[in-house]
């Protein structure tokens, strides 16, 4: 899995660099992406998603913004907490790299056939949600808010 995981990650980097992100800023704008019409989530909410800590998102945010792919927004209710959004230009950019990762994810897949597709699908469905249930019990919980 290792390999593969590697062997995938460098298909991809070369179409990041080009757009100045590298695999984590790139996953911290399909994670926005996929936030719903709001494109926005709390550092928390995205350091806990991520697996990093609050100043790991922090460094991700700041370089996210400096390319003005995200804004940072101070919460009507809290002022101690932060949400991240995508900027147009970030849901632009995360629109084309996404079709652009669909397609050589199809090309992949296309080596395979429906049956073992779907086995794959279900395996790997599988092997994720065991992660997240020993993420769940093995790593505290991550706020950035402030508020411990």
């Amino acid at each position: 899995m290792y390999r593969i995981a590697t062997l995938w990650k460098t298909r991809l980097e070369p179409l990041l660099k080009r757009h100045g992100l590298t695999a984590t800023g790139f996953h911290v704008l399909v994670t926005l992406r996929q936030a719903g019409p709001a494109h926005s989530l709390t550092t928390g909410q995205l350091a806990a998603l991520g697996l990093v800590t609050c100043s790991g998102m922090t460094i991700r945010a700041d370089k996210l913004e400096q390319q003005r792919l995200i804004v940072r927004e101070r919460d009507d209710h809290d002022r101690r907490i932060i949400h991240l959004r995508l900027t147009e230009h970030g849901l632009d950019l995360v629109d084309h790299l996404l079709a652009h990762y669909r397609a050589c994810e199809q090309r992949l897949l296309a080596t395979l056939d429906a049956d073992e597709q779907r086995t794959l699908s279900k395996l790997l469905g599988s092997m994720e949600h065991s992660l997240r249930h020993d993420e769940q019990t093995l790593v505290p919980h991550v706020r950035c808010d402030g508020r411990d």
